[in-house]
């Protein structure tokens, strides 16, 4: 499982998580995996962002290609550039 949170203002003094990112392998770790994931974005009216929830999958991933690939893979597929 892979598992990214954004956190905005000063995390050590109480900052606050807004964006969450969770990627789970359902392909047991092999070489070329499958994954499903989750993306969630808190509403923030100040800068006019609604909520997100989001769910897809990763097909035929190359595993030994690393974790940022993994998270540029995720990103593309939901729409990201």
């Amino acid at each position: 499982m892979l598992k990214i949170e954004v956190t905005i203002n000063n995390m050590f003094a109480g900052g606050e998580t807004t964006a969450r990112i969770l990627v789970i392998n359902k392909s047991n770790l092999a070489d070329i995996s499958n994954y499903d994931y989750f993306i969630e974005e808190d509403q923030n009216e100040d800068m006019n962002i609604p909520k997100l929830q989001q769910t897809g999958h990763i097909t035929n991933h190359k595993r030994k290609q690393g974790v940022w690939n993994l998270v540029m893979a995720v990103l593309k597929d939901a729409g990201y550039e």
